[in-house]
């Protein structure tokens, strides 16, 4: 018997069942994109929680759909970004509760299935656990929007494991691909791979309670055909370069299809957005998470207000024409100093995030 610990909305629900506190996203007609009252709802009920005897574990889910969680709003920034009226305190909130699940003292569990970017993300892959599913597809696509991946990337990013690391952290962050489960398994994003069909029955024995580790493993697919394996050579190479032209020229020195192909989505992304991206993982190496989301609440409230984020989202989604016009224009006309612009201290009189 499910007993709720507080209201419920249409988006979003928080029940305890047997020893697991369980938070279900409710939200496919918008993928399941996470709004201000989403974050709020999620970081009441860890408060709850946190001391609550009977909750052992929490475990994070989605109803069945295309996906997990698709990011954030992304038409309503859209909306702030044309009036300049930014709701700054949302990613106060977000940024925090990502810190609040990456130290969280009890197991969290998130059950990731479809599609999971940008918010999603952060609501998921900072818990102790993280089972994909088959459909499962991890990606953080925000330089193709002028915007940065955020929500603790700088942090997830720079800590992958396996002999390509951080240049997997790098390739990932710069072109946006979509990781599937074996890989990221393989590079630490995941902690288990579970079939989707299976996840029913692992929430049914997590909420009754015993090893959160030994249910995980009984579950998981052992055997794991990584599709990064192929072209490891090929991510080390370029992505052991030093800034984004250099990566490119290396990929297109490579001359094969598939450095051709990681060149080209990587051309198609904002300039500005790519040296930063480069920079946010190479610096979140040295920082702990409180860190990395002190460094990318400064770098949010620079590049929202750029016009590079603007319009990303008209060709993206309210023009779709998918031709942006970015500034610069082209990687050549990114200099130091635009990037150390957007990594600039917090406003005089912004309060810090900590």
């Amino acid at each position: 018997m499910f007993e709720s610990v507080m209201a419920e909305t249409h988006d979003i629900s928080f029940e305890i069942e047997g020893k697991a506190g369980i938070i279900t996203l409710d939200r496919q007609h918008a993928l399941n994109a996470i709004t201000s009252d989403m974050v709020d709802g999620i970081a009441a009920a860890l408060d709850a929680w946190e001391d609550d005897e009977r909750v052992t574990r929490i475990i994070i889910r989605a109803v069945p759909g295309r996906a997990f969680s698709a990011g954030g709003d992304i038409r309503q920034l859209y909306d702030q970004a044309v009036t300049g009226a930014f709701d700054f305190d949302f990613f106060v909130r977000e940024y925090r509760l990502n810190e609040r699940i990456h130290a969280y003292p009890k197991p969290y569990i998130a059950m990731v299935d479809g599609i999971v970017m940008g918010g999603g993300v952060g609501v998921s892959y900072h818990g102790s656990h993280v089972v994909m599913g088959d459909q499962a597809r991890f990606a953080m696509p925000e330089v193709g929007i002028g915007f940065f991946p955020d929500v603790g990337a700088s942090y997830l990013l720079s800590r992958l494991k396996g002999p390509l690391s951080v240049k997997a952290g790098l390739f990932i962050g710069m072109t946006g691909i979509r990781i599937k489960a074996p890989d990221a398994v393989q590079l630490g994003l995941a902690s288990h791979h579970v079939p989707g069909e299976q996840f029913d029955v692992v929430v049914e024995r997590l909420c009754e309670g015993g090893n959160v580790d030994e249910i995980l493993a009984d579950a998981a697919i052992i055997k794991q055909n990584c599709a990064l394996a192929g072209d490891a050579e090929l991510i080390a190479a370029a992505f052991s370069q030093d800034d984004p032209l250099s990566m490119i020229a290396a990929l297109e020195a490579n001359g094969s299809n598939a450095a051709e192909s990681i060149a080209a989505k990587m051309r198609a992304m904002a300039p500005l957005s790519l040296f930063v991206a480069n920079r946010l993982v190479r610096k979140g190496r040295g920082l702990d998470m409180r860190g990395c989301m002190e460094m990318e609440y400064r770098l949010v409230r620079s590049m929202l207000t750029a016009p590079d984020f603007r319009e990303g989202i008209r060709a993206a989604i309210i023009d779709k024409d998918g031709a942006p016009k970015w500034q610069p224009a082209r990687l050549e006309d990114v200099t130091p100093e635009m990037v150390d612009a957007c990594f600039a201290d917090l406003p005089e009189g912004v309060p810090p995030l900590w």
